[in-house]
């Protein structure tokens, strides 16, 4: 069956499971982080001015294992449900929002018409975006990404989002350091030659305890700082994904050919087009705390 097909039979599916007339299903491109265009199921019910996108491309690799369209419809209606049961009443009130408001960072070159459209702020070379929590749970993160209608809509200023997000993201999707062989989401990477891969194996990775979006931990107060001083020395952020960077302690001195190498190389493993955060290396500097690109 390809892809067209799937995505037929899977609409019919997924409305016969969800059992409800007000709910029309249709297809949609969505698009994502990077300028990346993801086709999706969008379902709308109807009295209701928020309508949710459920993206394909998993599903149907499902389907290519052998899973039937019925158990990927009655997944994909689980979901659905999941989160149509969440107080849709609290998306008019910004007041309850404020809790739930968290941000990512994000390329800025790959992102400019995504951009146009939300509010952001420029961190480096990076941007900053914002969000609202709607789940977090072994399935995955859930968010809604505010965008500047939602701004006129509650009749607030982009200027309060980042107070906002800064304490809730912290608090909600604490920083962790880990091993870099503990990240087995990319084992390929793993296949390199010898050298290359023990001194892979000697890195750490930052992240927050979700690994969804965790390279937004370099925001967090004293992250940076509190890493410089266990480390005992300056240090390289090589990024990985929007989910995490590795950590390179200057022990010794890298020539910025190398590191842009490591990170051409980690890429090329690790990243598809929808995780990637930035193709170079960043350092930081424990005296004067401060985080700068190296191109």
């Amino acid at each position: 069956m390809n892809f067209k097909e799937f995505t037929e039979e899977i609409k019919i599916a997924l409305k016969e499971k969800l059992n409800r007339d007000d709910i029309c299903i249709y297809s949609e491109t969505a698009l994502k982080n990077n300028h990346t265009l993801l086709p999706g199921l969008l379902i709308e019910a109807a009295g209701s001015n928020i309508m949710y996108t459920i993206p394909l491309k998993e599903y149907y690799e499902e389907l290519k294992e052998g899973v039937s369209i019925q158990e990927i419809a009655a997944e994909m209606a689980h979901f659905y449900q999941s989160i149509d049961s969440y107080d849709i009443a609290q998306l008019g009130n910004f007041d309850q929002l404020r809790e739930k408001v968290i941000y990512r960072i994000v390329n800025q070159e790959k992102n400019q018409v995504f951009l146009r459209s939300v509010p952001y702020m420029p961190y480096l070379d990076l941007e900053i975006t914002f969000h609202v929590l709607i789940d977090n749970n072994a399935s995955g993160c859930t968010a809604l990404t505010i965008s500047n209608r939602h701004l006129k809509y509650w009749g607030i200023d982009s200027s309060e989002l980042y107070p906002l997000a800064h304490a809730n993201t912290k608090r909600l999707f604490p920083s962790v350091i880990n091993p870099f062989v503990d990240l087995i989401r990319f084992p390929e990477i793993m296949n390199e030659n010898e050298p290359f891969r023990s001194f892979l194996s000697s890195l750490k990775v930052l992240s927050n305890r979700d690994q969804s979006y965790g390279a937004s931990c370099i925001l967090y107060d004293n992250v940076l700082a509190n890493l410089g001083k266990k480390l005992q020395h300056n240090f390289y952020l090589l990024p990985y994904t929007v989910d995490e960077f590795l950590i390179l302690p200057e022990n010794r001195k890298y020539p910025s050919e190398f590191l842009r190498e490591i990170v051409e190389s980690v890429l090329n493993d690790a990243a598809e087009k929808e995780q990637f955060l930035s193709s170079h290396p960043y350092y930081y500097d424990r005296k004067t705390k401060e985080l700068s690109c190296i191109y």
